[in-house]
């Protein structure tokens, strides 16, 4: 897609590209660093968010229970919170964390996050 969507549009293939596939790093903070400037902290939660349909379609696709989906998936809100109170800005901490959430490889049971190996 030209224009000022495609970075960000290559951002989210790569972070779903193998989707559930452990140990592979998406090159989220490179992406971040390169994309337009328009939504200002926000750049890496627009890729999250446009990555949503395709992390839940995967956990569908495996049976994952929609509340450990949804628990899962809620860690950004929680991490824009956190980043929010700490820095007094919108954003989010530390985006490279949040790419096994939407990966498939890290899921929220209770209360406790575990990570696929």
């Amino acid at each position: 897609m030209p224009g000022p969507w495609g970075p960000w549009r290559s951002c989210v293939e790569d972070l779903v590209r193998d989707i559930g596939e452990a140990g592979i790093e998406a090159p989220l903070a490179e992406h971040v660093a390169e994309a337009p400037a328009a939504p200002g902290p926000y750049v890496a939660v627009c890729v999250f968010v446009a990555a949503l349909p395709r992390t839940r379609a995967y956990h569908h696709e495996r049976g994952v229970p929609a509340d450990v989906s949804r628990r899962t998936l809620a860690d950004l809100g929680l991490n824009m919170a956190f980043h929010r109170r700490r820095r007094g800005r919108g954003g989010v901490e530390v985006p490279q964390w949040l790419t096994r959430h939407f990966r498939g490889e890290l899921y929220q049971l209770g209360r406790l996050q575990f990570e696929r190996l």
